[in-house]
């Protein structure tokens, strides 16, 4: 009997499940620890700034190796009362005479300023302005502009006058090119305007008459389709 009984209580220790408490845990990593993904959906970039984002406009630099660059050198000129960080900025143009900025540069004022630019660089935009709002370049800043070809020999003697009312052409900050605007939606197409939806040719079969015509069985007004004139053999009348 203490036989049989032994037996029943190993079979019941056996049979009962581990309770889940006292299981190891084995949850998934939490933020930050190996294999989760950083917080905010994105992996981090490389160099630590934002997934996708280009360079900024101010960190356009020339990169000029030594021996390989020559200097621009001239005078920034300004007699107006407005106040702010004299730049230059250094651009060219490229297809449809989209300017694209290849370096940025700023200066203490009004007078001299000298940079080096790699040889041979070609056709080079300078915009001089003076950064009223500490936004960068804007239509309302003074400015001024110039063009210079670098080659193998330095270039001298360039002058900026700043104008309060400059005219940038098409490197005016914010500018963009014309063109000819798409019909919209209630542009009437070329050559007039289309009749009513669903409305028949004029002279077609259930078509309004012609105005000025006079309606049909109306005196003067042709007999209708079929019907014989008046006054021919079978015509109703005396």
């Amino acid at each position: 009997m203490r036989l049989i009984m032994t037996a029943c209580a190993l079979l019941l220790l056996t049979a009962c499940p581990e309770d889940p408490r006292d299981a190891d845990p084995t949850t998934a990593p939490t933020g930050g620890e190996v294999g989760a993904p950083p917080a905010g959906g994105s992996p981090a970039a490389p160099d630590g700034g934002v997934p996708g984002e280009g360079a900024r406009p101010d960190n356009a630099r020339f990169e000029v190796a030594d021996g390989e660059g020559v200097t621009l050198s001239g005078t920034l000129n300004y007699e107006g009362s407005k106040e702010g960080a004299m730049r230059i900025d250094f651009l060219t143009l490229g297809e449809n005479a989209h300017p694209q900025l290849v370096h940025a540069a700023g200066f203490p004022g009004v007078g001299d300023f000298s940079i080096d630019v790699p040889k041979d660089f070609g056709e080079l935009h300078l915009v001089a302005f003076i950064d009223v709002g500490g936004d960068g370049p804007s239509p309302t800043d003074p400015a001024a502009t110039t063009s210079v070809t670098i080659a193998g020999e330095d270039v001298t003697g360039v002058t900026l006058t700043l104008s309060d009312e400059p005219d940038l052409g098409v490197l005016t900050p914010g500018g963009s090119t014309e063109g000819a605007a798409a019909p919209g939606p209630e542009t009437p197409p070329p050559g007039g305007e289309e009749g009513a939806e669903g409305a028949p040719p004029e002279g077609a079969e259930g078509a309004p008459p012609a105005e000025g015509a006079p309606p049909e069985g109306a005196e003067g007004a042709p007999p209708a389709e079929g019907a014989p004139a008046e006054g021919a053999e079978g015509a109703g009348g005396g």
